[in-house]
């Protein structure tokens, strides 16, 4: 529930005593996020498709001496997770450009994001695999005390609770931040509620005592009260004003999609797949039992084979383990001597099952096989191919950046502005597809020369892209006194041969 408004409880509300936490509204996401993290973790016969995996698991154990072990085989291939890396690295793997209307500004502001905040583009991969994991990802900038660094983060979703309008759900009034922390209070250690609550332009800080007696439901607590941050957090600032942010959001929500029209929700990228992942896993685990059923064939043994503990409990022959059967006194000679149990065994099958699987999935996600490193079929594919087939693929990371190019813009316009740049505007060039070999960027490079479109500069920053702007202008001086030294050179030389 949210703070009480008119009598009432308002939905997508503030955080307040009286409320709980999680609020009721918030439940259905929470949980879409649990099966979310299942995927991501690669707990996989935890989702809810997998209901082939849990039968297989439940009542698998069997013990012997006291030793626990599985019986069953069950991989979990987390082709999920690459697809989302790759997706993400299509986009930012050729690190984008910070462009700005003032380059010495411009120059500046990249001099500090780097001195300041140096992993702020891997920040930004954070926030942009949670989008496609959770739906939802979260991405902060904030500046430390008495004018301190800039720290760009990405914030776990479910820390996430925003503040809507009530005439508006698109519209985002306040971005709450909380989560639960064990602290001493005046009644013990108990579990409180920690708030940083994102404003335009500033963020303020609130805490409240959980009721651990409550019971609400799994995992949601009442709210009891709220705690003096003075009190029991000494030295942490209850508000941090912004006036540089000029009523911005000192962080940005990037959604994967919208999960309903209407709504700022984003979609989980594997919410509708499940049941693809489920099988993906089920098809390799299935063709790595076949190979130990026919690896390790079965025996089928007289009972006077099989051995007994001193309680007389049978105890069952462990199927990886060669066994050298001997006669002895206690076995007569008429006992059937051990068979082997003979499987049909289908390997081309079980590959191609397999393979259609994953192939479903990589068409599902606009993945291309080539790109996650599958070759499918028995030709190798040229270059000229795989990059011809990794098309779709390109096409949607740059649809997705239909959102996130706008975000990350005020993320950096926001970062820019509390680093003391007034009136800042920031934007992004994404160059995304695969990275050129450096024969294909020479390449360019001369074309555009030739067609008078680069400048030296231009030309040293697109085949050298790691020197920073001072070692380029130290370059081009270099090159500048060495061309002028050929000049005077060749004059003097002209010079003495006329005299």
């Amino acid at each position: 529930m949210g703070v009480c408004n008119d009598g009432g409880w308002r939905v997508y509300g503030e955080f307040a005593a009286g409320g709980t936490f999680p609020r009721p509204e918030d439940l259905e996401r929470l949980s879409r996020y649990s099966v979310a993290r299942a995927i991501k973790d690669g707990r996989h016969a935890e989702i809810p498709e997998a209901k082939r995996a849990r039968l297989k698991l439940r009542g698998s154990k069997y013990s012997v001496f006291g030793l626990e072990g599985d019986g069953i085989v069950f991989f979990v291939y987390n082709l999920p997770s690459l697809i989302v890396r790759k997706r993400v690295q299509l986009q930012i793997l050729q690190r984008p450009l910070i462009l700005m209307d003032d380059k010495d500004v411009e120059k500046q502001f990249r001099k500090d994001l780097r001195a300041e905040s140096p992993e702020y583009w891997a920040r930004i991969r954070d926030g942009l695999e949670d989008s496609y994991w959770f739906g939802d990802g979260l991405l902060t900038v904030s500046r430390g005390e008495d004018n301190g660094p800039l720290s760009i983060r990405a914030v776990d979703p479910s820390r996430w609770f925003p503040v809507l309008d009530d005439n508006d759900d698109m519209a985002v009034l306040a971005h709450q931040f909380a989560w639960v922390e064990e602290h001493e209070t005046d009644k013990g250690s108990r579990d409180c509620l920690r708030v940083d609550i994102c404003r335009p332009g500033r963020i303020e800080r609130r805490a409240f005592l959980l009721d651990h007696k409550s019971s609400e439901g799994e995992g949601v607590q009442r709210i009891d009260r709220e705690l003096s941050l003075e009190t029991y957090w000494p030295g942490l600032p209850v508000v941090d004003e912004s006036p540089a942010l000029d009523g911005m959001f000192p962080c940005v929500h990037l959604a994967n999609g919208r999960l309903k029209s209407g709504e700022i929700w984003g979609c989980p990228e594997f919410k509708d797949s499940e049941g693809l992942i489920a099988d993906i896993d089920w098809r390799l685990s299935t063709w790595s039992e076949a190979n130990d059923r026919v690896a390790h064939q079965a025996e089928i043994v007289d009972k006077v084979w099989l051995s007994q503990d001193e309680h007389g409990t049978t105890i069952p022959a462990n199927p990886y383990h060669r066994q050298f059967i001997a006669q002895s006194s206690g076995r007569s000679a008429e006992a059937a001597l051990p068979q082997y149990r003979e499987y049909q065994y289908q390997a081309e099958a079980l590959e191609k099952q397999f393979q259609a699987s994953v192939m479903a999935l990589c068409i599902r996600h606009e993945t291309a096989p080539a790109l996650i490193g599958i070759e499918m079929g028995a030709a190798k594919e040229s270059g000229e191919a795989k990059s011809l087939s990794m098309s779709t693929t390109e096409a949607r990371a740059r649809e997705d950046l239909l959102v996130t190019a706008p975000r990350v813009n005020s993320l950096f316009t926001a970062a820019a502005r509390l680093r003391g740049y007034d009136s800042a505007e920031v934007s992004t060039h994404w160059r995304v597809g695969l990275p050129k070999t450096e024969d294909q960027i020479l390449k360019d490079v001369v074309a555009k020369k030739n067609a008078g479109l680069m400048t030296r500069r231009d030309m040293l920053e697109a085949l050298e892209p790691y020197l920073t702007d001072e070692q380029i202008d130290t370059r081009l001086a270099e090159l500048e006194a060495e061309r002028e030294a050929e000049v005077q050179f060749f004059m003097n030389d002209s010079t003495a041969l006329g005299g």
